[in-house]
C-alpha cells in the first residue's frame, strides 16, 4: 500500500516553518539568531531556612531558555515554582512533585525528575508573565541551587535635545527645539515615548522658551502741526519714529502695517473770524440807499 511519503520519512522543518530548514531558535529565542540579542543571567542559591519555602529569584517576563537545577532532591529539597496565573509547581512539605509540565500562557515549562537525586525545571520562552522561584529546604543546601535565564539587555534611556530655533522675532520672539525620548540597547537606538524617559529620568527638557526679551522697537508719533491753510481744507503734518527706548532706529525695526499716518485732513474755520476775509457779495442784490 502506498503511504505518502511525509508519513514514511521523518519530516524536519526549521524555525522559520520551512521542511527541511536547518535554521533553529537561538538561546534568545530569535530564528536563526546569533545570541547577542539577549545576556545571560546566572546565579545559586546556597543558603536559607529549613521547614520552609525559601524565595531564590524571579524570573522576569520576556525571559527565554530558562532552567533550574536542584541537586539536592534526594534530601526532600525541592522546587516551587509560582507565577501571577497561579502555583505551577509546589510539593506538600517535603514532598515534591513528580515529574510533569506546566505552562505560563502558551509556553510550557518541563519539570524533570533524575533518579530520585537531581530535579529540573527548562522553558525555552519567552515567558508571559514573571516566576517566583522558591526552594523547600529540610536541612542547609548540600549543594547550591543553580538557575539560569536570558533575557534583552537593559535599555538605556535618555532625553536627546536638538538646537534652538531662530528667534521669532526681533522681539519677545520665542525659541523651539526637538526633545525626544530615545532607548539604547546594545547600540541599537529607537525613538520611545515620553512617558518612558519622564518615569525614569525626569521631567522633559523645555521645547520653547522666550527669545530677544526686553525693549521693543516701535512707532513714536509727534503731535500733528498746524493746518496748511488758514481758510478752508488744507494738511498737518506729523514727524514719525521708529524707536528702540529713546534711541531711532531704522524704519525696518518697526512692523510697518501699524505706522501711524504721517499726514491728515484739517480744516481751518479761522477765516470766519479774521477781518481780511471777507463776506462774497451776491451779485444779484442791488445796492442802494435806504
Amino acid at each position: 500500500m502506498f503511504l505518502p511519503r511525509m508519513f514514511m520519512m521523518h519530516c524536519r522543518f526549521g524555525c522559520d516553518g520551512l521542511q527541511g530548514s536547518n535554521q533553529v531558535f537561538d538561546v534568545c529565542r530569535v530564528c536563526n539568531g546569533d545570541g547577542t540579542s539577549c545576556q545571560r543571567q546566572s546565579s545559586t542559591f546556597a543558603a536559607g531556612v529549613s521547614g520552609i519555602f525559601n524565595f531564590v529569584v524571579e524570573i522576569p517576563t520576556g525571559a527565554t531558555s530558562i532552567r533550574i537545577t536542584n541537586n539536592n532532591l534526594l534530601r526532600g529539597d525541592h522546587i516551587a515554582i509560582t507565577s501571577t496565573s497561579g502555583v505551577k509547581f509546589r510539593g506538600n512539605g517535603p514532598n515534591p512533585d513528580a515529574s510533569q509540565r506546566a505552562f505560563v500562557g502558551n509556553f510550557v515549562i518541563v519539570h524533570e525528575v533524575v533518579t530520585n537525586v537531581m530535579e529540573t525545571f527548562r522553558s525555552p520562552g519567552p515567558i508571559p508573565e514573571p516566576l517566583t522561584i522558591e526552594v523547600f529546604l529540610t536541612s542547609s543546601l548540600a549543594t547550591p541551587i543553580e538557575f539560569e535565564y536570558y533575557d534583552s539587555p537593559t535599555a538605556i534611556l535618555s532625553w536627546v535635545v536638538g538646537e534652538w530655533s531662530t528667534c521669532s522675532a526681533t522681539c519677545d520672539g520665542t525659541e523651539t527645539r526637538l526633545v525626544t525620548c530615545i532607548s539604547a540597547t546594545n547600540g541599537v537606538q529607537s525613538i520611545v515615548a515620553d512617558s518612558a524617559c519622564e518615569s525614569t529620568i525626569g521631567p522633559k527638557p523645555d521645547t520653547i522658551r522666550a527669545c530677544n526679551a526686553g525693549l521693543c522697537a516701535q512707532w513714536i508719533a509727534a503731535p500733528f502741526g498746524q493746518c496748511s491753510t488758514k481758510c478752508g481744507k488744507g494738511k498737518q503734518q506729523r514727524s514719525v519714529e521708529c524707536r528702540v527706548g529713546s534711541q531711532a532706529v531704522n524704519d525696518n525695526e518697526c512692523d510697518p502695517l501699524s505706522m501711524p499716518h504721517k499726514t491728515q485732513v484739517c480744516i481751518s474755520i479761522k477765516c470766519l473770524l479774521d477781518a481780511d476775509c471777507k463776506p462774497i457779495e451776491n451779485p444779484f442784490v442791488r445796492r442802494g440807499a435806504i
